[in-house]
């Protein structure tokens, strides 16, 4: 990816969304490579400043809520069963 594909990545309306953040394009590339195992482990991956987790969660809910993204339940917690 260089700078000529901005213009691109802000004309799609998903991608857009990956341009809002100093570390969104980090974050798109990273959930393009490969899967997270928590939002923490994903967060505290990222190489450029590395956001508090409140206004992380509210970002990753953004791009849920426009269709970006989609969350699923890890198989890695443990569930006690009674």
């Amino acid at each position: 990816m260089n700078v000529q594909n901005f213009p691109a990545l802000s004309a799609c309306r998903y991608c857009r969304l990956f341009l809002l953040k100093s570390y969104s394009l980090e974050l798109m590339l990273s959930l393009l490579e490969k899967d997270a195992e928590g939002l923490d482990e994903l967060r505290k991956g990222l190489y450029s400043r590395t956001p508090q987790l409140p206004a992380f969660l509210d970002y990753i809910s953004l791009l849920e809520s426009r269709g970006c993204v989609s969350r699923v339940h890890g198989k890695s917690k443990k569930v006690s069963e009674y």
